[in-house]
């Protein structure tokens, strides 16, 4: 099963996810969403050292962990033009559920029980390159 971490990093700059060699290690093996997979084969999803070691990237602000992009409204209107769109025509239903479920587990606090997920958390995602749209969520 695949360990779900809020220790994923997003850079502003490029639109690439920076993750613990452990994290990267669970996705090279298939045991993570088809997202993920699709991020690391796009070159996208990259291993850095300070997010294993739950470390800031003290060198850029524009690194930035990947849940309060998600979870935070002050990012509502950020410039996401440059960033790649995941293609996700092949995807099937349980790619969305495994989405889906990786998304929640991202954005859910420690105690919370009931899903934090809501529409505008989905729709950053998929403005951020890393998850699908909401209609195609939709549509499945």
């Amino acid at each position: 099963m695949f360990k779900e971490t809020t220790s994923l990093q997003f850079d502003l700059s490029t639109g690439n996810l920076y993750a613990g060699q452990a994290y990267v290690d669970q996705v090279e093996a298939a045991h993570s969403p088809l997202n993920l997979v699709q991020l690391l084969a796009m070159g996208k999803l990259l291993v850095d050292a300070t997010c294993e070691l739950g470390q800031d990237d003290a060198t850029s602000d524009l690194i930035v962990p990947l849940v309060d992009i998600l979870k935070n409204e002050q990012y509502e209107d950020m410039d996401t033009s440059g960033y790649d769109i995941l293609e996700v025509g092949t995807w099937n239903m349980d790619d969305y559920v495994d989405y889906g479920r990786w998304l929640d587990g991202m954005t859910r606090g420690p105690k919370q029980v009931k899903t934090g997920l809501s529409r505008e958390i989905i729709k950053r995602a998929y403005r951020l390159g890393i998850g699908p749209s909401i209609g195609r969520i939709g549509h499945k």
